[in-house]
């Protein structure tokens, strides 16, 4: 029966794209992002209203709300959650350092390959000019990265504080894929409810020589420093961490000053 739905959803993405062509595209992706927005800003919220900061420090383990770390994740959740630690390591999270040094180099390789043929290549043809199809890769991080997270960090936040009884009953068999029906559940009000999983549902062939290269390695770096600042500052709202969300936000700040400068004051006017 899923595949059935799928194969009517699919049938019906296709026949609004034949008929508004990439322009359809783009007003889907504007009303999905929009349903999206509203539902992660709600549930950030209502993790901040019910849960404050002193709260999330004594449930943690020490180091949870430090961004930095080395090969290890270097958490121990003994006292807290026992079997967390067992998830960690089953879950192979335990050498984060080679993880995330991982997905730090896949994303620099993607932003020198350039566009991938996937779902992002229908926003990249819908643009009208290279210029276009740039600054919509560059502003999709804008966009993104602060509702997700903002989102992803109230679930966290309320996992950790209100459903810490129902993960020690899972024992062993811990599965955090629980969080997300049960904050709804819990939290969510009725009106809401509809919109939230809604939006959780939603979601030139010639080449020339790159004269530039020096100057976009430099633009790729900051950029993975804004990303990262974009990323890490909805998390410290929710927590209301006040010493690293300023420090965040100044580097937030300085990040995107190098970038106005040194890549979109220079993209090409065509």
């Amino acid at each position: 029966m899923p595949h059935f739905y799928g194969i009517i959803f699919t049938a019906i993405t296709t026949f609004y794209v034949m008929l508004g062509g990439m322009l359809s595209v783009v007003w889907a992706d504007v009303v999905q992002f929009s349903i999206m927005f509203v539902s992660s800003i709600i549930i950030g919220l209502i993790a901040m209203s019910r849960v404050d900061a002193a709260t999330v420090e004594r449930m943690v383990p020490e180091g949870w709300l430090n961004p930095f770390f080395g090969w290890n994740l270097g958490l121990d959740w003994s006292e807290h959650l026992a079997s967390d630690n067992e998830k960690i390591a089953s879950d192979g999270f335990n050498l984060f350092g080679l993880f995330f040094m991982m997905m730090l180099f896949k994303g620099v390789f993607a932003a020198m390959a350039g566009p991938a043929p996937n779902y992002d290549m229908q926003k990249i043809l819908s643009t009208r000019s290279p210029t276009e199809a740039c600054k919509m890769s560059g502003f999709v991080s804008v966009v993104l990265l602060f509702p997700r997270y903002f989102m992803i960090t109230g679930f966290a936040v309320l996992a950790i504080v209100f459903f810490r009884e129902d993960f020690q009953q899972m024992g062993w068999a811990l599965d955090f894929e629980k969080v997300l029906p049960l904050a709804i559940k819990e939290f969510v009000p009725v009106g809401l409810m509809g919109l939230l999983l809604a939006g959780l549902f939603a979601a030139d062939p010639t080449f020339e020589r790159n004269t530039q290269f020096g100057r976009d390695m430099v633009n790729v770096g900051v950029g993975i420093v804004w990303q990262l600042c974009l990323t890490i500052v909805p998390i410290y709202i929710v927590l209301k961490q006040g010493l690293p969300l300023t420090a965040s936000l100044a580097i937030l700040g300085i990040t995107s000053v190098i970038l106005k400068k040194n890549w979109y004051d220079r993209l090409e006017r065509r």
